[in-house]
């Protein structure tokens, strides 16, 4: 398990929920004595941001194993950046510089108001900064390894759901998520083995094929050397047998001649 993407998933989330629990309570304390929209919006914000950091945080490691399907990761991400972004927005908006004059609120509520401003700034900087190493660590390499559509199929997350488990993500079997309906429209089976793979081994098989070819015909030029010496070792042979039966028939016709000459 890799030490420092969990050290980093577990600095960045941890450091999420504390900020989150902060604008929550802030927020809490303000509404008690003041309901505006602007603090509405923001409750609402930090309780939705707490919903999804204990889902990360839970459910997918312990109830789930690590498996989410990654377009719930995104939209999470993408959807808590964006609500930090206009909470920031629309409390710079009517942001009350001295809490003594100019403002119908209590000092206290004004306070806690302007204690607001900042946790919610650090609060859109840490998901922005999620967010991208999710994209980049995340979703990026899912979508190299896999097809498009696997996103809405069960992926493995390191904990936090901020890096992508490759090795778990291809033993997943195929099966209907566990704790939705959402069908498991995508394939555990990578996009480059569909791509990629097949490719492969043709050229293994090519490679297999050529080279049973270059021994077929290294065997086939041996028999044809082994052949050819053989053709030759026995015309050899029966050169020296003719030449041998050749002597014998002379030396026989000389014998012949010496006793006629007798």
């Amino acid at each position: 398990m890799p030490t420092a993407q969990i050290g980093i998933s577990i600095l960045l989330r941890l450091s999420e929920t504390i900020v989150s629990s902060i604008v929550l309570g802030l927020t809490a304390g303000f509404v008690s004595d003041e309901v505006t929209g602007r603090t509405v919006f923001i409750l609402i914000t930090s309780i939705i941001s707490l919903l999804y950091l204990w889902y990360i945080g839970f459910w997918v490691p312990i109830a789930f194993n690590g498996n989410s399907p990654s377009i719930i990761i995104l939209f999470g991400e993408t959807f808590n950046t964006v609500l930090c972004l206009i909470s920031w927005i629309i409390l710079a908006t009517e942001f009350p510089t001295d809490c003594n004059t100019d403002n119908d609120w209590s000092k206290t509520s004004c306070h806690i108001y302007q204690a607001l401003l900042p946790f919610t700034i650090l609060n859109w900087i840490l998901f922005t900064t999620t967010t991208a190493i999710y994209l980049g660590r995340g979703l990026s390499p899912e979508l190299r390894e896999f097809s498009p559509l696997h996103i809405f199929a069960p992926s493995n997350y390191f904990w936090g759901s901020l890096f992508f488990n490759l090795n778990k993500t291809s033993e997943i079997n195929m099966r209907p998520f566990p704790f939705c309906c959402i069908p498991y429209i995508g394939s555990n089976k990578r996009k480059n083995d569909l791509e990629k793979t097949p490719n492969s081994e043709n050229f293994v098989i090519d490679d297999e094929v050529e080279s049973d070819a270059g021994a077929d015909a290294g065997a086939d030029a041996g028999a044809e050397t082994n052949a050819e010496t053989n053709a030759e070792t026995n015309a050899d042979a029966n050169i020296e047998q003719e030449e041998q039966i050749t002597e014998d028939s002379s030396n026989t016709k000389q014998h012949t001649v010496d006793e006629a000459n007798i």
